[in-house]
């Protein structure tokens, strides 16, 4: 425990958060920066994907685990995952009356002709 409890308990948060450890300093030097590089492209994939379907519900997640060590040290992994927004084939059949399926439209034909 510090010597410095009673202060860090009359802390405000925004002072708190001043004394960390910028979060992006740290992605940056995990895995000599790999997991950040990892997660950059993992973006561009994502909006990539979005862009082309139009559709929503894509995402990145990174995920930092912390290991305490015996020394006093830490060590941390990073994983990277996405989902790319997807837009899956699809094939269009028309129903008949009766709930048969066929690859043409024959009651457009005949209402036509």
């Amino acid at each position: 425990m510090s010597d410095n409890t009673s202060s860090e308990a009359t802390t405000s948060s925004t002072d708190a958060a001043e004394d960390v450890t910028d979060f992006a300093s740290v992605l940056m030097q995990v895995t000599k920066g790999a997991v950040q590089r990892e997660a950059s492209l993992a973006l561009a994939e994502v909006v990539a994907g979005a862009i082309e379907t139009g559709k929503k519900g894509g995402h990145v997640t990174v995920k930092l685990a912390v290991e305490a060590r015996e020394s006093g040290a830490v060590a941390v992994v990073g994983t990277v995952t996405k989902k790319v927004p997807e837009d899956p084939a699809a094939s269009l059949f028309f129903a008949d009356g009766e709930g048969h399926l066929s690859r043409d439209n024959s009651s457009m034909y005949y209402a036509n002709h």
